[in-house]
């Protein structure tokens, strides 16, 4: 706000009766500012509970997820040798499965050895290798014909071979050709032919036939007759994997094979999928989802417990030594909170009307034939004196091992969780009460702006007022001090 200067010679202090005129009319605007901090406090702390809600909600919603309940999981003793997960949680059972004598599934490599060089040209004569897919070979989609070809190895060098065989249409995506140099000897370079498939379906035949003349340049001095010197003549037959072969595993003492490295129908509702060879193998536990289970309430029961006690001390009443908490007589947290310990008493209920088993085996009806429902205090969970909820994870893990525990897989709903949900989301009461909240510090500030404006123009008519009374007394001192002047020269 803008005040006047007090020139020499003033006759009054215009800031100083101004400055206190408006601390009266100030009193408004602290008011209305009191109330928006006051207001703020109060979104403040409805926030943290808005917060603390749906965490709470997120928790019981987790342990009544039915598709979670029903889950299996998997943990494989040794991941180096199995990978394994669930595949279907209703076909898979509980326990312990034994992999042992795992091999990995393996492509055919047909491989042709001997070659001195492969940038230099073979010599005239006969000499092919032919390539054959017979019906019946995994290579061959299911609407292909089988594959025949022959390449004429005159004049040619091996990479040109390659590059030939690499480029023929009816062998893409079937097989292809490499060339490897071993470093081993005069005549280090090799000619493989691999299948793009494994299992032993997954074959082809490759047969080298040539004449001394066609290899003459580009291999040993014997033309191969000594094994690792010379192209080895219809080698289809050699090399690390000369067939290509099946995976293979012996689960809880039964040999099984795959044509690929995965066993999906082995164990009901696993996928296994064999990532080396090992005699020992590996041990896979199958379990419900139990310890899932146990996690997610131990979860849930910290989450409601920071629920209650924030609550609790939001709301707590004023006294002559404390504070009264940010959110002290709010109906609607009020509302929360005993609702809240209404639902944790009326506990929790089994779908599809089920009953769960006393200690004895006898099902847990009332008077009446009807399920009773299971309290939260079986499960480990008890309400403390300080308003916050304690977990006895013996208790817990006791019940969810027994009878109860198989109940509760089976699937269970909460009245916890049906309450929670009335209060939270876009247009859940604890929203709605924000959101007039907030409407209401907006009206608080355009009256703070409406004040604020009222006193700027209140200021400037009491400083003009005052500063046309301090003129007019300036000059009423002027012309009496003249008055005085002239007076005295008339004395003289």
């Amino acid at each position: 706000m803008s005040t006047s200067s007090v020139t020499p010679g003033s006759m009054i202090d215009v800031n100083s009766i101004v400055n206190n005129l408006m601390q009266f009319e100030a009193r408004p605007l602290q008011m209305t500012q009191t109330k928006i901090s006051a207001a703020n406090v109060s979104i403040s702390a409805m926030g943290e509970v808005k917060s603390l809600v749906d965490s709470a909600y997120s928790a019981i919603d987790m342990i009544e997820d039915q598709l979670r309940l029903a889950s299996k999981f998997v943990a494989v003793a040794d991941n180096t040798v199995i990978k394994a997960s669930v595949m279907t949680s209703s076909l898979a059972g509980v326990g312990s499965v034994t992999a042992e004598n795992t091999t990995t599934a393996s492509v055919q490599r047909s491989t042709f050895s001997g070659f001195a060089a492969i940038d230099q040209s073979m010599g005239g004569g006969i000499g092919t290798l032919s390539i054959d897919i017979a019906t019946g070979s995994s290579l061959l989609k299911s609407d292909e014909d089988p594959v025949s070809l022959s390449f004429d190895l005159q004049g040619k060098t091996l990479a040109e071979l390659r590059d030939e065989i690499n480029a023929d249409e009816s062998l893409s995506g079937k097989l292809k050709a490499v060339l490897i140099n071993t470093g081993i000897g005069s005549s280090p370079w090799v000619l493989q032919l691999v299948g793009t498939k494994t299992g032993s379906l997954a074959s082809f035949t490759a047969t080298w036939s040539a004449d001394d003349s066609v290899h003459a340049g580009i291999t040993s001095a014997d033309g191969g007759s000594t094994p690792g010197t010379g192209p080895l003549i219809d080698a289809a037959g050699t090399g690390a994997n000369p067939t290509p072969d099946n995976a293979s595993a012996t689960i809880n003492g039964v040999r099984v094979e795959s044509q690929t490295n995965v066993f999906e129908n082995v164990v009901p509702g696993i996928r296994f999928e064999v990532l080396k060879a090992s005699l020992t193998g590996t041990t896979v536990n199958i379990t419900d989802s139990r310890n899932d289970l146990q996690s997610k309430i131990k979860s849930f029961a910290n989450a409601f417990s920071d629920l209650l006690l924030k609550v609790k001390t939001l709301t707590k009443p004023g006294s002559d030594s404390e504070k009264a908490g940010a959110l002290a007589g709010n109906s609607g947290v009020l509302g929360l909170s005993s609702r809240l310990f209404s639902a944790y008493v009326e506990g929790i209920t089994l779908s599809s009307g089920r009953s769960w088993s006393r200690p004895d085996g006898t099902p847990a009806l009332d008077s009446r034939g009807n399920p009773l429902p299971i309290r939260w205090s079986q499960l480990g969970l008890s309400v403390q004196r300080s308003g916050s909820i304690s977990l006895d994870e013996s208790t817990l893990s006791s019940a969810l091992t027994g009878s109860l525990g198989e109940s509760m897989l089976l699937g269970f709903t909460s009245s916890i969780r049906s309450t929670l949900a009335t209060f939270r989301g876009s247009t859940g009461s604890i929203s709605t009460t924000l959101q007039a909240m907030q409407t209401t510090v907006s009206s608080l500030r355009q009256d703070q702006e409406k004040i604020q404006d009222r006193m700027q123009r209140t200021r400037t008519s009491l400083i003009a007022k005052y500063s046309a009374l301090d003129a007019k007394l300036s000059q009423m001192n002027q012309l009496s001090g003249n008055l005085k002047s002239a007076l005295a020269g008339l004395s003289a």
